[in-house]
């Protein structure tokens, strides 16, 4: 959860997403027990390093297509732009 809003919101390193994770701590703690606090960037380096990236993939999409209803086609618009598909 930390990591998916910190990169939605612009973090490109384990760094950034523990600084956002810390700026953003009273609001993560609203969906989140961090009863350790928040992660220092070398554990989301090791937790990540751990994972296997099609499995992650898999669990992401699994997810995304549980909550979301999205028509073939479709444009979500993540960063608020919009496109004008050529096609």
């Amino acid at each position: 959860m930390m990591s998916l809003c910190a990169i939605i919101c612009g973090a490109e390193s384990w760094g950034d997403i523990e600084e956002y994770s810390k700026i953003k701590k009273n609001w993560l703690q609203n969906f989140l027990k961090l009863e350790n606090g928040i992660p220092t960037h070398d554990t989301f380096n090791r937790f990540f390093s751990n994972i296997a990236p099609e499995q992650l993939e898999k669990c992401f999409v699994d997810w995304i297509s549980s909550i979301a209803s999205i028509k073939v086609g479709e444009v979500i618009s993540l960063d608020g732009k919009i496109l004008n598909p050529l096609f």
